[in-house]
């Protein structure tokens, strides 16, 4: 066990564990157990296969995110509005966590009669829990929002959104809380093409629970562009009941939300 965690920690070390920190998941207050005093909690809730019906082999991963976000200053989280937008009542509902990740060597699943899946690694507040002060987002069809915590975080990397207009390049890769499990970073994400709604297109695989995640670029730990949504091959069929492997040749695509039109919608959220 030692030594497939000392592996995890050398991947991660390599790709983008100094921004680790800075990544959030959206989770329902409902996924929180308190524990020996108000302030200690551990999560829990279904795996991934059993929450969405999913077709990947990540059936024992707690899966509690529903969108992932990035910190851009102590107290304030990128995200998709999507994400936010849902809920009419989000910051009542919702806790942003962090440290919610493969690195934590005590973040091994325990299951409970196998239907309910909890964390070992025991999370607190305003440490790795933080609670919603407000959201905001444009009334337009932006996917964009900020997440104002209550209180700010501290000993945390918060990261800038890139200037930079080249967005083709071999060193940005996706974060998130993939099918609403412990947050993972994605293989080499690869520029295919600008759209016209401020969005555009990468080569990769990302799955639901990433929306809201940032592209980073690990070679200047800027933030790239947000995701917003992606096409796969596979999805699951619930009327009959089996995973199906799509026989059309659109490739699976991550739409993500360009930084340009990030810096514009932060100049009148801010």
């Amino acid at each position: 066990m030692r030594k497939v965690y000392l592996l995890i920690f050398l991947t991660l070390n390599t790709f983008g564990f100094d921004v680790l920190s800075s990544i959030g998941t959206l989770v329902k207050k409902d996924n929180f157990k308190q524990i020996e005093n108000l302030e200690k909690y551990i999560l829990f809730g279904k795996n991934s296969k059993t929450r969405f019906n999913s077709c990947f082999k990540k059936a024992n991963e707690l899966s509690v995110g529903d969108c992932s976000g990035v910190l851009i200053a102590p107290d304030r989280l990128l995200t998709a509005k999507h994400c936010v937008q849902k809920d009419p009542s989000f910051c009542d509902n919702y806790h942003v966590v962090f440290d919610f990740n493969k690195i934590n060597q005590d973040l091994e699943i325990s299951t409970l009669d196998n239907k309910i899946f909890y964390s070992k690694k025991i999370f607190k507040l305003n440490e790795n829990i933080f609670n919603c002060k407000s959201v905001a987002y444009k009334s337009d069809s932006t996917d964009i929002a900020i997440i104002t915590l209550k209180k700010a975080t501290s000993n945390r990397k918060f990261l800038k959104v890139t200037k930079s207009r080249n967005l083709s390049n071999n060193n940005s890769r996706f974060f998130g809380s993939a099918l609403g499990g412990p947050v993972e970073i994605s293989t080499t994400a690869i520029f295919y093409s600008n759209l016209n709604n401020g969005e555009s297109l990468y080569h990769n695989k990302v799955f639901r629970g990433s929306s809201g995640g940032p592209l980073i670029n690990l070679k200047t730990n800027e933030i790239q562009g947000i995701v917003s949504s992606s096409v796969q091959k596979e999805y699951f069929d619930e009327d009959q009941g089996i995973c199906i492997l799509s026989k059309n040749d659109t490739p699976e695509m991550v739409s993500v939300v360009d930084p340009e039109t990030i810096h514009l919608s932060l100049k009148s959220l801010l």
